[in-house]
C-alpha cells in the first residue's frame, strides 16, 4: 500500500510539473507575439504620423507658392 501511494505521488507531481511548464511556455510565446505585435503597431503610427507632418508641410509650401505666384511679393 505504502508504495502505491509513493508512485501515485511521483506521478501526480511529475504530471503537475510537466503541465506547468508547458503553460510556461505558451505563456512565453504569447508574451512575445505580443511584443512583436507592438512593436510593429508602434512602427505603423511613427510611418503615419511622419507622412501626416510631410503632407502639412507639403501643403503650407503650396500655398506659399501660390500666394507669392498671385501677389508677387516674396514674403510668402
Amino acid at each position: 500500500m505504502n508504495g502505491n501511494f509513493k508512485r501515485n505521488l511521483i506521478v501526480s507531481t511529475s504530471i503537475s510539473i510537466v503541465i506547468l511548464i508547458v503553460s510556461s511556455v505558451a505563456s512565453y510565446l504569447s508574451i512575445r507575439t505580443l511584443v512583436e505585435s507592438n512593436n510593429l503597431v508602434s512602427h505603423t503610427h511613427e510611418v503615419i504620423y511622419n507622412l501626416n507632418e510631410a503632407r502639412f508641410s507639403m501643403t503650407d509650401d503650396q500655398n506659399d507658392l501660390r500666394g507669392y505666384l498671385v501677389t508677387g511679393r516674396e514674403d510668402f
